[in-house]
């Protein structure tokens, strides 16, 4: 990263919207704003977005101005397929375009099978995962089986007799216009594929002035493909350390409630069901 000027963004920056390519299960869209408020306010010359999903958080830090260069993002799944091509500028927008375009059946109930059957069987590819991801029930993940040879979707997709489902309408148009939002802005950012538990694999003592932020799996939920035992995470992970979670991690010096009536707030010991964002200083 060297000749990469570091720090936030610049006094006065206009900030224009980028959003995640589609919904996925504990994504960080509704809270993204009010926890980028928290890394940035800390002034980080690198920001890690570790378990960065749908990438909500690290697009709205850059939305704000943050160079991508001084972003890490960390994530186990097909995430970072998707975000490794955007960041090297190897996405296939081409084959996107085909896929959500030439190939998109006429009807819903085709283009259903048309998920469920031909998408399904294609190869792995971060173009694929998307089209899948996009389309799956409440944003259930998408993932590739190795042994079967196929992906898989721990959903249904959108059932053709919903008829917010949108499968033949604004949906693919909202994919291609964020898709193409993320190439333009995002390139440059570090993806590491690995699970985050592994701090020696992501973890670079010259990253200069880190602010580090977890996200991960909440307990009692299935789907992601992988756990992670946030507490015993927390006990060895570097500082200063946000962490997402529905409950207050042991530990922790303050304790924000991120969907509080007031953006961003910040208090010793809030609990409840809110998304809390727990800060280890």
């Amino acid at each position: 990263m060297e000749g990469v000027e570091a720090r936030s963004p610049p006094a006065g920056h206009q900030v224009t919207a980028l959003a995640p390519a589609c919904s996925y299960m504990g994504g960080k869209s509704r809270v993204a704003r009010r926890v980028a408020n928290l890394i940035l306010a800390r002034r980080p010359g690198t920001v890690h977005d570790l378990c960065c999903g749908s990438g909500a958080v690290s697009l709205e830090v850059v939305a704000r101005g943050f160079d991508p260069r001084r972003l890490v993002m960390v994530e186990a799944g097909p995430w970072a397929d998707y975000w490794a091509a955007v960041a090297d500028g190897t996405l296939n927008l081409d084959l996107l375009r085909d896929l959500l375009g030439a190939r998109w059946p006429g009807t819903v109930a085709a283009a259903v099978s048309y998920l469920q059957d031909e998408v399904t069987a294609m190869a792995r590819t971060p173009e694929v995962f998307l089209v899948l991801q996009a389309f799956a029930w409440s944003g259930f993940p998408a993932w590739y089986d190795e042994a079967a040879g196929r992906w898989r979707v721990r959903s249904q997709f959108y059932k053709c007799r919903d008829r917010r489902s949108n499968l033949n309408g604004p949906r693919r148009a909202r994919v291609l216009e964020a898709v193409g939002q993320h190439v333009r802005r995002m390139k440059g950012a570090r993806v590491v594929r690995v699970d985050v538990a592994d701090l020696g694999a992501w973890l670079d003592p010259e990253d200069p002035d880190p602010v580090y932020y977890l996200d991960p799996p909440y307990e009692g939920t299935e789907g992601y493909g992988w756990s992670l035992d946030v507490d015993e995470f927390v006990s060895r992970a570097p500082r200063p350390l946000l962490v997402s979670e529905q409950r207050p991690v042991p530990g922790a010096d303050l304790v924000g409630r991120v969907g509080a009536r007031r953006a961003g707030s910040i208090r010793p010991g809030t609990k409840g069901v809110h998304e809390l964002v727990n800060v280890f200083e």
